[in-house]
């Protein structure tokens, strides 16, 4: 039996449903060939996977707290030592800002030589060359970086316990795991050599002041200052973790527990795509038929 409607608002439910009865051929075709690609699609996309590393920022208040109290007591201070930093390691914005910052993870790149790495689909790892003509197809260091920054790495912070997540996404659950430990292994040496190198140019300085002050109150505060640059060196030297601690370190994830492709997901999707695809070509051949038949009758 043939539903005909001259004008679409005539359809009814039942009538609709005869109709896609109808054109069940075309409609489990499509559905079919919709599933059968978002099958395909699942299983050829390369899965990602995710390793996360959880780290805390190190303080150091009593030291930065001893130095300014210091700074407060002797006014005249600021004129003598104006060029020493009495921070200390404790800078929670600035240790974060470092390990988001373009610098160091460009620093990261080259170190990791991972610029092959991120663009392996057209590196020639055999041969070791790059898959493109001419300089100008090969990746440069900033178009790693971007790469590492948006699509690799991800940094995120919890504001009430103050602990941070650094997640790597890779093809390779072994590699993500690595690259998140010695992505933040690189930034405590890097922060750890800072920290070095402006304890000593303070110490320089404030040896070559004392050198130069009779007053008794500034010589006291300025050896102050100098234990507790010394202090900053020593902790330097031997802490590792010096301005993020490991509190529970990346580890490989399950090969089989990828973040994505969603398999299930996708074919859902694809299947679900498929027979709207197919309800619509029906009707749209059932619509091509009536009006065939019209014009037959009218002639």
């Amino acid at each position: 039996m043939v539903v005909e409607a001259s004008d679409p608002g005539d359809l009814t439910l039942s009538g609709l449903i005869q109709i896609l009865w109808q054109e069940k051929l075309i409609i489990v075709l499509v559905t079919f060939v919709a599933t059968a690609a978002a099958v395909l699609i699942a299983m050829l996309t390369m899965p990602i996977y995710r390793s996360e590393i959880v780290i805390s920022p190190v303080r150091d208040e009593g030291s930065s707290g001893g130095l300014s109290s210091l700074a407060e007591r002797f006014g005249g201070l600021a004129s003598l030592v104006g060029g020493v930093d009495i921070g200390s390691r404790g800078n929670l914005e600035e240790s974060i800002a470092i390990l988001e910052s373009r610098s160091f993870t460009k620093e990261f790149i080259e170190e990791q030589n991972l610029i092959p790495v991120l663009f392996h689909e057209i590196w020639d790892a055999e041969n070791m060359e790059w898959l493109v003509d001419g300089q100008q197809g090969i990746p440069s260091l900033e178009d790693a970086r971007k790469r590492f920054a948006l699509n690799v790495r991800g940094i995120y912070r919890d504001t009430k316990s103050g602990l941070l997540t650094v997640s790597i996404e890779w093809t390779d659950p072994e590699l993500a795991s690595e690259w998140a430990n010695n992505l933040i292994a690189s930034v405590n040496e890097k922060i750890r050599r800072q920290a070095i190198f402006e304890a000593e140019k303070s110490i320089e300085f404030l040896n070559r002041e004392l050198s130069k002050t009779s007053i008794v109150e500034l010589k006291q505060a300025a050896y102050s200052l100098l234990a507790g640059e010394i202090k900053t060196i020593m902790l330097a030297n031997v802490q590792d973790q010096y301005a993020f601690r490991v509190i529970d370190p990346a580890a490989p994830s399950d090969p089989d527990d990828p973040v994505r492709p969603n398999k299930v997901v996708i074919v859902f999707v694809g299947g679900m795509f498929g027979g709207v695809l197919g309800c619509g070509l029906g009707l749209i051949r059932a619509s091509r038929r009536t009006h065939a038949g019209s014009s037959r009758c009218d002639m």
